[in-house]
């Protein structure tokens, strides 16, 4: 059984990774972003897990993620940060992951959110090799009042196609 200490601690710890992974916001080319369809390559940067509760993987344990993003082309236009938290996937004890990711460019953020599978458990070096499919919930700059998905297609080297297809409530 885990301490209420530990549990805050490594909560504290989780937290602690999420602020400097959003803060570590690095020098940007400018590229003109819009609501719209638009096509990226997303590129893992770095991953790190956490084990709250029990031991071994359980409901609450999360893994932190960076990749960078760049453009067809190669040029680096920002980066994603996404938090994916271990839950129950069905009544017979099987897990499934709670993602949510905010995209940073200079135009804006843009807010996603997902449930995948966690097929391997044991696996905390890589981030998922299923494509999925993601909500748009939400972004700010010319992101404002974003709604949509942005699927995302694994290449196998921890690396992922990305496709935008947003719109934006017209506030005027």
């Amino acid at each position: 059984m885990v301490g209420k200490a530990t549990v805050q601690l490594t909560t504290w710890i989780s937290i602690v990774v999420w602020t400097l992974m959003i803060a570590s916001v690095a020098a940007q080319q400018p590229t003109e972003l819009a609501c719209a369809s638009f096509e990226l390559e997303r590129h893992l940067d770095r991953i790190a897990f956490i084990d709250h509760g029990d031991e071994g993987v359980s409901v609450g344990d999360q893994r932190v993620l960076r990749f960078d993003l760049t453009t067809q082309d190669g040029e680096a236009i920002g980066h994603q940060q996404v938090l994916a938290t271990v839950v129950h996937g069905s009544l017979e004890g099987e897990h499934e992951m709670m993602i949510d990711g905010t995209a940073v460019f200079n135009a804006g953020l843009i807010r996603v959110s997902t449930i995948g599978p966690l097929r391997d458990p044991a696996d905390t070096s890589t981030a998922s090799a299923d494509t999925l499919d993601w909500n748009v919930d939400g972004g700010t700059g010319v992101f404002i009042g974003a709604y949509g998905t942005m699927t995302t297609v694994p290449r196998g080297d921890g690396s992922y196609h990305v496709v935008f297809d947003i719109s934006c409530l017209d506030l005027d």
